[in-house]
Parts: C-alpha cells; structure tokens; sequence
C-alpha cells in the first residue's frame, strides 16, 4: 500500500480529457495513472506486467500504448512512462505533506518544552530522592521501604526506575521511558489509516492524540474487539472513504458498533444433511452470462476469433436461459463443460465458413480485442 493512498480526482476534467478515447483506451489509461500515483512516479514499460494489471491481451495492450502515446495522454522516456499532470500532482502531494510534517513537528515541540519546564523541578526531586534510596539500601544491605512517589509528582520516569530491584552504581537517574505498546499501537492504527508514523493528515493535524486511543480502548473494553479486529474494520472503512482520514478515529465508532452488534448475533445452524454438503450446488445460466477467461483461452484454441467467441456466447446464454427442466440448472463445473462441447460443436462450422467467404480471424474491433472491451460495446448495441 502506498503512504498516500489517495488523490485529488476531478470527474469533469477526466471525462472531457478522455471524450475521444475508446472503452478500451479509457480502461488503460485510467489503470496506468492510479499504477503512477501508486509509485510516486513514473513506471517502467513492462508490457508483460502491465496487460496483465490492465487487463488485456498484450498485442492489445500494445495497440492501445501507441494510441495513447500518440494522443500525449502517456509520455515514454529511457523506458518510464508517466504523465505531466500525474507528476504535477504527486509533487504537490510531496510538498504538502513534507509542510505538514514540519508543522506538526513544530507544535509537539512546543508542547513537549511546556511540559517539561512545568514538571521537571518536581520529576528531579522525585527521581533525586529514589536513587539516594537505593544507594543507601545498597551500602548497608539491609532492604527498605520504598519511598511512595507516586503520589507527589506522578512521574513516569520514576515509577519505571521502581521495576528495577539492583540498578548499577553509575546507572544514570534521567534516562528516559522506552517505548511502550501504547505507542506501538497508535502507530499501528494510524498506518491503516494511510498516515505516516507521526499521524500527521494531509491538512497538518494530528491523529492518535490521547482522545482517539481513549476512543480506541473503548472500541476493546466496551464493544469486547480485538486489536485484529479493529484493524481490520478499519481497513475496511479506509477503502471505501475516498476524501482521505479522518480528523478523529471518532470517526470509525459506528462501524465498531455494527461489527460488535454483528458478533452478539448467534448464527442459526443450517438444516442441512451430509450429502447436501458435498453435493455441487446448482443453479441456472446468470443473466448477461459471458465466458470466463478460462472459456475464451479454451475456445481461442479451437481457432476462433473473440467475434466468433461472443456470438456462440450470445446464443449459449439465450438457449440455457429458455431452458425451464432440470437440464436447464447446473454446477459451475457443469456449466462451463457444457461451453466446452459447445465451442467443440460450433467451432468447425464457423471456420468452414470463414474460409468460404476468405476471411481471416479477427482479434477484435481494432480498438482492443479483449473479450471485456466486447462484452462492453455489445451491451451499449443492446445485445447483452
């Protein structure tokens, strides 16, 4: 997942950018700007990788790379490509976050230096006065009470020099809190919300203060979640939000709720025998049925073209969609066996009349032959 998992979309501008592209076209350009803005940067011309993301053949995808390149929409350079409004907007990105970085930077300094001239005299005395304790413990080694300092100050430094029964002679009375997995988890939670470690949003505030991982042990103690559950919901709520994080993990509370209402609820136990559960399910031809990848591979073997695919396609799914009896409903395995011998049963026919009339196979429409940019014009024609 990239730091900055989300971007500045603006819908007018990319449909007036793309108005004379085709479906195809359109679908791989968008897919190799979101590549971009994943990397921060241009992206290495990788036509294998790259139909494969896009999801098209790679004659096609080639096709549809020159077109691209031609109309300036992608810019190829040393083998990179990327485009000028893409790099424009990730290098804005970079300059607000680092701004926001510096900010927040600032402000947690003040704060710390407030705190520590408030409470430092006290932290000192207290500190003082528990390691000559020790000292004295040490040199007559006779064991004695020790002193209660957690009620004149409340230091958090000298609680944790209370854990360690035999510290050295030179052991330094200041040395500062490791950290602790509060921290850790603050951590955690921000990272899933796409922030860096410091919590900083794009708009310079803080996440993770001390009321959002207040918020946080609420989500465990009162709504009974795991960590691995929160973190979860959380990821699930991020991917869906598009306008970035929040300004409070507040903001994830409803969905705590629903997920922690959703667990209360006992399942009823299906009522079904043992032979239902190892029986394939089965059920009729969906509507606007289409081949899967698999299925057009297999037929492209037997030699037809994605034309030819799509039309024995149209007529499959008509003839099983008519079909009422008990034929008419079949496993998934089912199903796509009875495509098999339904290419095995049309393709010659269609190649003896491709060869009749002289023609040749088609690859597709000369704007991306993949079966998806046909499955996409037929439906706008009506046909699917």
């Amino acid at each position: 997942m990239s730091d900055a998992p989300f971007i500045k979309f603006y819908p007018s501008d990319f449909l007036a950018g793309t108005s004379g592209l085709s479906p195809a076209e359109r679908g791989v350009y968008i897919t190799l700007l979101c590549l971009m803005y994943e990397a921060s940067g241009p992206i290495e011309r990788d036509d294998n990788r790259l139909s494969r993301r896009c999801g098209a053949p790679k004659a096609a995808f080639k096709r549809i790379m020159s077109a691209l390149i031609e109309e300036g929409k992608i810019i190829e350079t040393d083998g990179l490509l990327t485009n000028k409004r893409a790099e424009s907007s990730i290098l804005d990105r970079k300059n607000r976050t680092q701004s926001a970085t510096h900010a927040a930077k600032q402000r947690w300094g003040e704060q710390e230096g407030k705190t520590e001239q408030n409470q430092g005299a006290r932290d000192a005395d207290a500190l003082r006065t528990q390691c000559e304790n020790e000292c004295a413990a040490d040199a007559s080694q006779k064991p004695e009470p020790e002193p209660d300092i957690e009620g004149g100050g409340g230091d958090a430094h000298a609680r944790a020099r209370e854990a360690d029964t035999d510290p050295p002679s030179d052991a330094p009375c200041n040395t500062p809190p490791a950290e602790t997995p509060d921290d850790t988890w603050r951590e955690t939670l921000c990272k899933a919300m796409g922030l860096d470690l410091q919590g900083v949003t794009p708009g310079g505030r803080i996440a993770g203060t001390q009321a959002d991982m207040a918020e946080a042990q609420r989500w465990q103690h009162e709504l009974g979640l795991s960590k691995m559950q929160i973190l979860r919901q959380v990821r699930e709520v991020m991917g869906k939000k598009t306008d970035g994080p929040p300004k409070s993990f507040r903001y994830f509370t409803p969905a705590m709720q629903r997920l922690a209402s959703e667990k209360a609820v006992v399942p009823l136990a299906p009522n079904t025998t043992p032979s239902d559960s190892t029986k394939p399910k089965k059920m009729r031809i969906p509507e606007g049925w289409v081949p899967s990848e698999a299925d057009v591979e297999y037929a492209l073997e037997k030699g037809l073209s994605h034309d030819e695919i799509m039309e024995i396609a149209d007529d499959f799914q008509a003839y099983w969609a008519d079909r009422t009896d008990a034929q008419g409903r079949k496993s998934e395995r089912g199903w796509a066996q009875a495509w098999r011998n339904r290419v095995r049963d049309q393709a010659p026919k269609f190649i003896r009349n491709r060869q009749l009339s002289g023609g040749a196979a088609s690859n597709g429409y000369g704007q991306g032959g993949s079966i998806a940019s046909i499955v996409a014009r037929r439906r706008a024609e009506g046909k699917v």
